[in-house]
């Protein structure tokens, strides 16, 4: 890995693309599926493929976290 020197403002566009981005969707689609009228929603994930469980490992972040850092970082 290597260390980037960068404005402040080209490093929030990057983050929002990179990080913010990827983190909203994954929380809106774990959402969406664990709000469905399934009775049994821990084995939702038993029908999974991959993606779905890389969605959730990402929507499983703290979720006060990632609201201060949507908060903070609305215009982008």
């Amino acid at each position: 890995m290597k260390v980037a020197k960068m404005k402040v403002d080209e490093h929030d566009k990057i983050m929002s693309i990179t990080s913010h981005l990827p983190h909203l969707i994954a929380f809106t689609i774990v959402g969406t599926a664990f709000n469905l009228n399934i009775k049994k929603k821990n084995e939702l994930i038993n029908f999974a493929a991959g993606g779905f469980k890389d969605f959730t490992r990402i929507g499983s972040s703290d979720p006060k976290m990632w609201t201060d850092i949507f908060l903070k970082n609305k215009e982008f």
